[in-house]
């Protein structure tokens, strides 16, 4: 894998995380029985789990990261792990999860290309490239 190619995935995985965390605010997804169903999701889940701010700040670390990892930093790479372990323990204590199969299938994707992403920048050749005393892009 050349560098091009790894940030074009870096590249396509922040696209399809956005387009992911966008999905609900479109619309075009849902039909008037999906969306009485879509009324449970986060049913249970402990306070404060959904608050606007811990996507936010999500958000922000995702594209902080994002920057990082096209410019071979390797706070980047780090910051890029730290946040998918962080969705872990949010995942466990935000309740029902109720989405629609596009919705399903774009984060199914986005997970992937992340797992991909997070693999390749430790344990490819690209992995080198984050060292300090390498060039950057």
């Amino acid at each position: 894998m050349n560098l091009r190619t790894f940030q074009a995935t870096v590249a396509a995985g922040f696209i399809a995380c956005l387009v992911w965390w966008l999905l609900p605010y479109v619309g075009w997804t849902v039909n008037p029985l999906t969306a009485e169903a879509l009324q449970f999701a986060g049913a249970g889940a402990i306070d404060g789990a959904l608050h606007p701010a811990w996507f936010i700040a999500f958000l922000i670390a995702r594209i902080i990261a994002t920057i990082g990892m096209l410019l071979f930093f390797k706070w980047g790479r780090l910051l890029f792990a730290v946040w998918l372990l962080a969705g872990f323990p949010l995942g466990l204590v935000s309740g029902v999860y109720v989405s629609p199969a596009i919705d399903s299938t774009i984060g199914y994707l986005t997970s992937l290309l992340d797992g991909v992403v997070l693999a390749l920048a430790y344990f490819s050749p690209v992995s080198v490239l984050f060292r300090s005393d390498q060039p950057r892009a």
